[in-house]
């Protein structure tokens, strides 16, 4: 994964190491990519899963 940000836009107060400054960005990416795919299951795919559902039945 690669991380490009401007370095002015950070918040300059951190006090901890680079790792452990590398495992708190990944821990609230992680959490903000887990609620974007739940919004897009709930918007995209829920919603059109009765027009399928026989379908999805009988191809497993």
């Amino acid at each position: 994964m690669q991380i490009q940000f401007h370095v002015s836009d950070l918040d300059q107060t951190w006090e901890g190491s680079r790792e452990e400054w590398a495992r708190h960005y990944l821990k609230v990416f992680v959490n903000s990519a887990e609620q974007r795919c739940n919004k897009m299951r709930e918007m995209y795919v829920k919603p059109f899963l009765k027009y399928i559902k026989d379908d999805i039945i009988s191809t497993r």
